[in-house]
C-alpha cells in the first residue's frame, strides 16, 4: 500500500463521502477588517509564509474578526452594540464589491498563481455576492438607521441588507439554515488575498454575516410547555416556574445548544454571527460583588449565563468612558451640536489573540462609532498621533493640520491623507500583535535603543567609562540571550 500523509488521506475520504463536503485542512484562519483600525490589530496576529524549504517568504498583518465565527457584543445599555455590529458588518462585506479588490490581488500575485487559479478568481467574483442579515429580536431596528451607518443608497441597501423579525429560537435556527442553504447554492467558494503558512491559496466562501439582536430576547419554544402547564396560575407563580428549578437549567441547556448549532454552522459556510447582549447588574450575596467571569466586573452578569459565551470566538466589550458634547466639565467638545460619547473597547475574550487588548471608540449621533475619528482620538490618546500647537498632523504630510473640530473636512478635502494615516497607524498598531518572532525584534530595537543612551550619555561625560561598560556588557547579554 503506497503510503500516504494523514491530511491527504483526510481530503480523499471527504471527497469519497459526500456528506462530508465540507472538509477543508485550515492552516490559517482569515481576519476581515471591520473598519477600526486598532480595534482590529488588538485581534489580529503575524502570519508568516514560508517556502517547501523552511525560509520565511515574506510576513503579513491578518487583523480583524476570524472568518466563520461567532462574536460577542456586550456592553450596558446604550454602548452602542447593535450600531457596532452593522458598521463592522458593512466593512466585513464591503471590499468584496469593489473590482479593485480583486483586481489588486491578481496583479500581485499573477507569478504566484495558475491560470486555473486566476481564472476561478474572475468567475467566483461575479457570482452570488456578500450580504448582512439581521435578526431583530427586539423589534426596534428601522431600516433607515442601517442605510445612514453603512452609507447605502437605497439600491444598495436593497442588495446588502436583510432584516428579520424572529421570536423563537427555532426561528433564528431556521433563519440560519436559510442563510447558510443559499451560500451552499448560489455562492461560490473563492480564494482569498492571502496565503497561508504553506504558501497555498486559501479558499473559502466570502464573508456573509448574521447580526442577532439580541439572543437573550429569543422566546425558547422549549420551555413553552412549561408556562402552559402553569396555565390558571398567577404571573407571580409563572416566572417562579420559568426562571428556577427545572425550567431555569434547562433554559440554560436550550441556549447552549443554540450557540453550539451556530458555531457550527458559521465555520463551515464562513458566516460571521454578531451576537449582542446586554451587561445586567446582580445584587451583592451577603455583601460582597459577584462576578461571574473574567470579562465581567463585580456585580455584573448577562443575560442567558457566561456559560454559553466561551463558545465564543471573540467577545467585545464596549464600555462608555466619556460623553461628547455633553455640559459637565470632563465631556469631550468636537463641534457644534455634535452629542455622542467615547466608549473603551476590549477584546475581553479573543482565541487570536493572547493579549488584553484595547482601544478607544468615538460615537457621534450624526455618524455612529465613527471610523475616522475613533482612530484619530485613539492615536492621540496612545501618543501615535502628532501635535503642533493646537493642531495635529499626519506624519506625511505636516502641511495639513486638523483638529477634531474640523478633521472632517480637511481629510474630505485631502483624500491622501486616509492612506497616509493607515500606514502610520498600523505601524504603530502592529505593537499590538500576538507574535513572538516580532516582539523579539521590536524587543531587540528597545536594547539597542538604551544601550545607544548609554554610549551618549559616556561621550556627553554624565556616566563614567566603567559604569558605561558595565551597563553595555549587561545590555548586550541580554540581546544576545
Amino acid at each position: 500500500m503506497p503510503m500516504m500523509d494523514f491530511a491527504d488521506f483526510l481530503a480523499e475520504s471527504a471527497k469519497a463521502n459526500k456528506k462530508d463536503t465540507n472538509f477543508k485542512p485550515t492552516t490559517t484562519i482569515p481576519l476581515h477588517a471591520t473598519g477600526y483600525v486598532y480595534l482590529d490589530y488588538a485581534a489580529g496576529n503575524y502570519v508568516t509564509v514560508y517556502n517547501d524549504d523552511e525560509i520565511p517568504l515574506y510576513q503579513y498583518h491578518n487583523v480583524g474578526v476570524p472568518a466563520g465565527s461567532v462574536i460577542g457584543l456586550i456592553s450596558k445599555t446604550q454602548g452602542g452594540k447593535t450600531t457596532t455590529a452593522i458598521q463592522m458588518a458593512a466593512s466585513i462585506i464591503e471590499p468584496y464589491f469593489s473590482p479593485l479588490y480583486w483586481n489588486r490581488y491578481i496583479k500581485e500575485n499573477e507569478q504566484r498563481l495558475s491560470k486555473d487559479d486566476l481564472k476561478k478568481i474572475m468567475t467566483d467574483a461575479s457570482n452570488g455576492m456578500p450580504f448582512i442579515q439581521i435578526a431583530d429580536v427586539e423589534g426596534t431596528l428601522p431600516l433607515d438607521y442601517v442605510k445612514k451607518l453603512g452609507h447605502y443608497t437605497n439600491k444598495q441597501l436593497k442588495n446588502r441588507v436583510i432584516i428579520d423579525h424572529i421570536t423563537t429560537d427555532n426561528d433564528l435556527i431556521a433563519l440560519l439554515e436559510k442563510h447558510a442553504r443559499y451560500k451552499s447554492t448560489h455562492m461560490n467558494q473563492t480564494i482569498y488575498p492571502m496565503l497561508d503558512l504553506y504558501g497555498n491559496p486559501i479558499v473559502d466562501y466570502p464573508p456573509t454575516v448574521l447580526i442577532v439582536d439580541s439572543v437573550t430576547q429569543l422566546t425558547l419554544e422549549g420551555l413553552e410547555e412549561e408556562t402552559m402547564d402553569n396555565k390558571g396560575k398567577g404571573l407571580s407563580d409563572i416566572y417562579e416556574s420559568a426562571s428556577k428549578g427545572m425550567a431555569g437549567a434547562q433554559r440554560a441547556r436550550v441556549i447552549g445548544a443554540l450557540y453550539t448549532q451556530m458555531v457550527d454552522v458559521a465555520k463551515k459556510f464562513n458566516i460571521i454571527i454578531f451576537c449582542i447582549n446586554h451587561i445586567n447588574t446582580m445584587p451583592a450575596v451577603m455583601g460582597i460583588p459577584v462576578k461571574g467571569a473574567r470579562f465581567l466586573r463585580g456585580g455584573e452578569t448577562i443575560s442567558g449565563g457566561v456559560k454559553p459565551l466561551y463558545l465564543l470566538a471573540s467577545l467585545l466589550r464596549l464600555d462608555v468612558i466619556k460623553s461628547i458634547g455633553g455640559t459637565s466639565s470632563s465631556a469631550v467638545q468636537i463641534g457644534d451640536g455634535i452629542k455622542g460619547h467615547i466608549a473603551l473597547a476590549e477584546w475581553s475574550k479573543c482565541k487570536t489573540n493572547s493579549k488584553r487588548n484595547n482601544c478607544h471608540m468615538c460615537y457621534t449621533e450624526q455618524n455612529g462609532y465613527d471610523p475616522l475619528l475613533s482612530t484619530l482620538w485613539h492615536a492621540k490618546e496612545v501618543g501615535d498621533l502628532q501635535k503642533k500647537g493646537n493642531f495635529y498632523y499626519v506624519d506625511k504630510h505636516p502641511d495639513l493640520p486638523f483638529n477634531f473640530k474640523n478633521y472632517a473636512d480637511v481629510f474630505a478635502s485631502n483624500p491622501e491623507l486616509f492612506m497616509a494615516l493607515y500606514d502610520q497607524t498600523r505601524e504603530h498598531a502592529a505593537k499590538m500583535l500576538d507574535n513572538p518572532d516580532h516582539a523579539l525584534e521590536q524587543y531587540k530595537k528597545e536594547v539597542s535603543a538604551v544601550r545607544d543612551d548609554i554610549h551618549d550619555e559616556y561621550e556627553d561625560g554624565i556616566m563614567s567609562r566603567g559604569a558605561a561598560m558595565d551597563m553595555d556588557d549587561m545590555f548586550a547579554t541580554l540581546v544576545n540571550d
